[in-house]
């Protein structure tokens, strides 16, 4: 069977059906696309591989345990009174100890800590408009 235009899937399974044996069209490759395999190599890091970004020095940023992304600031702002250890988190005034587990533990805890039980902590640091009454 010979044909003159361009072999479609039906003809293939036609030819198929009758014993005959076609060849494989050519892979489709577009002219834009280049096949620079040695050029992606170098792009892309092995598993563990640390990232090359820049570290900040600020000591409010956390450092990430995967290095694949940029350490982030914590939002609360209970992290300023308090330092993580593990999963755990030290009160700076008291030395208490908090489940601080990201996945897990969220930041009431150590908000109602700062709040209502350190005895250390400064509370006119908080709001220093408002007053304490003191009777």
């Amino acid at each position: 069977m010979s044909q003159t235009g361009p072999i479609t899937q039906s003809d293939i399974v036609n030819n198929l059906i009758q014993g005959e044996t076609t060849e494989a069209p050519p892979p489709l490759v577009q002219s834009n696309e280049t096949n620079n395999d040695e050029e992606n190599a170098n792009k892309k890091r092995k598993i563990g591989e640390a990232s090359k970004l820049v570290t900040s020095n600020d000591p409010n940023v956390v450092a990430g345990d995967s290095g694949n992304r940029k350490p982030i600031k914590p939002r609360s702002w209970t992290w300023e009174h308090f330092t993580k250890i593990g999963s755990r988190a030290k009160c700076n005034w008291c030395d208490v100890t908090y489940a601080a587990d990201s996945q897990r533990n969220g930041t009431s805890n150590l908000k109602h800590h700062l709040l209502h039980q350190c005895k250390k902590f400064p509370k006119e640091s908080l709001d220093p408009t408002q007053k304490t009454l003191v009777l």
